[in-house]
Order: C-alpha cells, then structure tokens, then sequence
C-alpha cells in the first residue's frame, strides 16, 4: 500500500487563500490527477486563461461563506 500523508494543513485559511487567488494553482483539467504536475514558467499567463475558461465565480463569490458553508 502506498505511503498517504497530508501535504497541507487543511485549515480554512488554506482554503481562502486559494479561493482569493487561484491563478497560481490552476491546472489544465487532464493534469488534475498528475501529481508529478509542475506550474510553467509563465504560469500567471496561463492561469489567468485557466480562469477564464473554466468561468470561475468572482473572487467576492469563492470568498463567501456560503460557498463552502451551505
């Protein structure tokens, strides 16, 4: 059986910071899974069309409570 670990600490403000800014961390959808995936140079550029054409919500939307807290 594999080794499994928490690579992050899981607490809501982990959360928020990447509901604020999700650029950095956005991924073409078939590298979801690849855990060998590794951000571009020029990931800001490729985030920031990841976002728009995923047509993510506002950051106000993905930062309100509600959105994970239904």
């Amino acid at each position: 059986m594999p080794l499994v670990f928490q690579a992050n600490t899981l607490l809501m403000q982990w959360c928020i910071d990447c509901h604020r800014d999700p650029e950095p961390v956005l991924r073409p959808k078939d590298q979801i899974f690849n855990m060998d995936w590794k951000a571009p140079d020029n990931q800001a550029e490729v985030g920031a069309e990841l976002r728009k054409s995923y047509n993510l919500r506002t950051t106000v939307e993905l930062t309100s409570c509600s959105t994970c807290h239904r």
